[in-house]
């Protein structure tokens, strides 16, 4: 039988300190809530771009707006503002910013895991080359990376063909349990190669942003 489960905000999980802005997240029954506070001048593309190394945000938000007011851009030139009581849904490829010289102040239930963290592309992004060769003789490291490229690949299967704008929570929250299971995969990846060779597998393939 479950059980209430109860988190506060004030004493989150997480916190993610950033350039004019933060994030607290707590995970309850596998879902993500995220505040979010920006100070008045926060911009992503000016306070978080070079971080996450993408051109624009690549996270999904779906926020209840609490104070002060955000205005987002799509990358294809729509533009939206919304202020306090407001509810959004803001679909990857934008940038964001705050209005006037009041904080915003959000709760985002979509876009919390990987926000403010270095965008890690797919393995096989910048074609049918990898990043770069396992070291050689480990077979270990070579079983890791061939893990995560057949996630990769069911991860293109499931949702590469759903229409970003129109995804529910229970689709949202299963994206979040792939990207933590990336997230971690990549982590243990690089940890084992340096454990091995003394470098991180992935390391000038994300620099890159894919391509060596």
């Amino acid at each position: 039988m479950s059980a209430i489960q109860k988190k506060s905000l004030d004493h989150a999980d997480e916190i993610r300190d950033f350039d004019k802005g933060r994030i607290e997240l707590v995970t309850v029954d596998g879902v993500m809530f995220g505040r979010c506070r920006f100070e008045p001048g926060w911009r992503w593309s000016s306070s978080l771009k070079s971080a996450v190394n993408t051109e624009t945000c690549e996270a999904p938000h779906l926020c209840y707006h609490i104070s002060g007011r955000l205005a987002y851009k799509m990358n294809d030139g729509t533009v939206a503002e919304f202020g306090p009581g407001d509810v959004s849904h803001v679909p990857p490829g934008h940038d964001a910013w705050v209005v006037g010289d009041e904080a915003a102040v959000v709760l985002d239930i979509a876009g919390g895991y990987n926000y403010a963290r270095p965008y890690l592309p797919e393995v096989k992004k910048a074609g049918k080359k990898r990043a770069k060769p396992a070291p050689s003789g480990d077979a270990g490291v070579q079983a890791l990376v061939d893990e995560l490229e057949e996630l990769d690949r069911v991860h293109k299967e499931k949702f590469d063909e759903l229409d970003p704008e129109h995804l529910g929570i229970e689709v949202l929250q299963e994206k979040h349990q792939f990207a933590k299971k990336r997230h971690e995969l990549v982590k243990k990846i690089n940890l084992l190669s340096i454990e091995k060779t003394g470098e991180p597998y992935f390391s000038s393939y994300y620099a890159s942003g894919g391509e060596e």
